[in-house]
C-alpha cells in the first residue's frame, strides 16, 4: 500500500490571456489574493456593474500602459 500526501495548492488564471498560476504547498491564499507581479482590476460600470479582474503581469502591464496613455491625452 502506498499513501502519498498532496499539499494544497491554488490555481489562478488570467482573466485576459488565461495563463495559469499554481501556488504550491499553500497555507492560505496570497496576500491580496493575488499571485505576486499580478494584477488586480476592480472595475465599475454603470452598465456592467462590478467586476474584478485578475491579470498577469503581461496583461497587467498592457491594461496599465493602456490607461495611462489615455489619462495623459487631453479632454
Amino acid at each position: 500500500m502506498t499513501i502519498r500526501e498532496i499539499p494544497r495548492s491554488f490555481e489562478y488564471e488570467c482573466d485576459g490571456c488565461g495563463s495559469l498560476h499554481v501556488q504550491h504547498n499553500a497555507g492560505g491564499h496570497y496576500t491580496n489574493s493575488r499571485p505576486p507581479e499580478w494584477f488586480a482590476l476592480r472595475w465599475i460600470a454603470p452598465s456592467m456593474g462590478m467586476k474584478d479582474i485578475l491579470l498577469c503581469d503581461i496583461c497587467g502591464a498592457a491594461v496599465q500602459k493602456a490607461i495611462n496613455s489615455v489619462q495623459a491625452k487631453p479632454v
